[in-house]
């Protein structure tokens, strides 16, 4: 979990009831260098990728899942994927980025979780 002094955005549960925080440190890590992207309303959206992912897939690390969702927030992820990698530490998650791409990441990954009726 994180310290006293360490202050959230938000803090919610994922898919299988794990809380997982979005710290204010790593949400200025997701806005830098994202000058094309409106990114105020992403918090938002990463806790509703979060919350309810139509896919979740292995990530490069150990204790690592990335949750994905297309159309996860407002106008400004319309027909995007957003791509919300999570460390797992005692059962607790961090976010440490957030994407919007054209696709899941998926690729080659062990598939974890799929919303029911995805691809039907």
């Amino acid at each position: 979990m994180a310290s006293p002094n360490v202050k959230n955005i938000f803090e919610t549960t994922d898919y299988q009831g794990r809380i997982v925080t979005l710290t204010e440190e790593r949400f200025r890590h997701i806005k830098q260098g994202r000058v094309f992207d409106d990114t105020t309303k992403w918090p938002d959206a990463i806790r509703n990728t979060v919350e309810s992912p139509d896919l979740v897939v292995a990530g490069d690390y150990v204790d690592t899942e990335i949750f994905c969702k297309e159309d996860a927030g407002d106008e400004t992820t319309k027909g995007k994927w957003m791509n919300v990698p999570v460390s797992y530490q005692m059962g607790f998650g961090s976010v440490r980025t957030a994407m919007l791409s054209n696709r899941p990441k998926k690729q080659n990954r062990k598939l974890l979780h799929i919303r029911p009726g995805l691809f039907e």
